[in-house]
């Protein structure tokens, strides 16, 4: 490592630096990644939500005239509400349920080729690398 560090000091800006500060060069850079991928993550959540919500809220404006004659036969603005909530919560369980599935196998695949386990290492989750 002397050796080396005395080749590098004759050039301009060339340092010579141990394992160490690679592992935390690489950590750090991991970090910023992941907070990168995460901030993505929540950036489509929040485009996937306002979507779910522009269609319910068309949805239920196509059927405002259902609802007016509902209203009109004898029932009331609770009963109503109820009615149009049941059938919003009746498909939902079963999307949550199955929308992740057509992509866990690809998620598999790439957490298992990368770290070994069925799930991909979060910020908290990733193991450290140690210097021997």
């Amino acid at each position: 490592m002397a050796d080396l560090t005395e080749v590098t000091s004759a050039e301009g800006g060339l340092t010579a630096t141990g394992r160490d500060a690679l592992l935390r060069e690489f950590d750090e850079q991991k970090t910023t990644a992941n907070f990168a991928v995460y901030l993505m993550v929540v950036v489509i959540a929040g485009y996937a939500a306002i979507t779910v919500i522009n269609t319910l809220v068309s949805s239920m404006t196509a059927r405002r005239r259902e609802f007016g004659l509902q209203r009109l036969a004898g029932s009331t603005r609770g009963q109503v509400l109820r009615m149009a909530g049941s059938e919003a919560a009746i498909p939902a369980p079963a999307a949550s349920r199955w929308a992740p599935s057509p992509c866990s196998g690809s998620w598999y695949r790439s957490a298992s080729s990368a770290s070994g386990r069925c799930c991909p290492p979060g910020p908290r989750g990733s193991p450290r690398r140690r210097p021997r």
